[in-house]
């Protein structure tokens, strides 16, 4: 538990620290509303999305532990 709770990130706006590339990032869609091109706190939704990926978050969340 202690590998899992120093690799993975849990809680809210926690990024995960790795530089994650995924299709879904270069999908023209975020260009064609204007929610997505809003910016908060400095960054928009999609930059968001690409800070958060491969975090827990604070919600009803878990981590899967296979052996």
């Amino acid at each position: 538990m202690d590998k899992i709770a120093s690799t993975i990130s849990f809680g809210i706006g926690r990024s995960s620290g790795w530089d994650l590339e995924h299709p879904l990032f270069d999908s023209p869609q975020w260009d064609e509303l204007p929610a997505f091109k809003q910016a908060h706190k400095g960054r928009t939704l999609k930059d968001t999305g690409q800070h958060q990926l491969g975090t827990v978050g604070s919600g009803n969340h878990y981590v899967d532990v296979c052996r």
